[in-house]
């Protein structure tokens, strides 16, 4: 869920962007996940959707291991969930130089993303899909080890051994 005010704007990014409305210092909170808002999904629960609504979420939605949301459950392929924002969040443009990030506080609340510096009015709000979605590099048409080496070895060792 959104935490500052904002709009949806034409992005130089890709397509649609969400951008702030107010001036947001760094280390604010700007998203967190909601249950009330955001909603996450078994991966296999999207076989049971209609085909619009799959392609939707499969646009809109990004896979993560249930340890973003909760660190006492270790990453493996069995606990991947898909996040599906229920609010402008899913129109958050990629950026390899994001300014919104983890909560990289001690302390900081799991499932939230903050400014990773001082946002201007105006200015597009920008994560690194690389940091949270298995699928950023399929989104992005490109390899995961074009952003990060370490991405693949993490969803490779989330495969079953052959």
């Amino acid at each position: 869920m959104l935490l500052v005010k904002t709009y949806l704007a034409y992005s130089p990014i890709h397509g649609i962007g969400v951008f702030t409305e107010e001036h947001v210092p760094k280390g604010t909170a700007v998203w967190r996940f909601d249950d009330l808002v955001d909603r996450r999904i078994a991966p296999a629960e999207t076989a049971l959707f209609p085909p619009l609504y799959q392609t939707y979420v499969k646009h809109y939605g990004y896979l993560c291991p249930q340890e973003l949301l909760n660190p006492d459950q270790p990453p493996t392929r069995d606990n991947m969930v898909i996040i599906l924002c229920g609010d402008d969040a899913r129109f958050f443009n990629h950026s390899d130089d994001p300014n919104v990030v983890e909560s990289p506080l001690p302390g900081g609340v799991t499932g939230e993303d903050v400014a990773a510096r001082d946002i201007v009015p105006g200015e597009e709000l920008t994560c690194d899909y690389f940091s949270f979605d298995a699928e950023a590099a399929e989104k992005l048409g490109r390899s995961a080890y074009e952003t990060d080496p370490e991405i693949e070895t993490v969803i490779e060792s989330l495969d079953p051994p052959r």
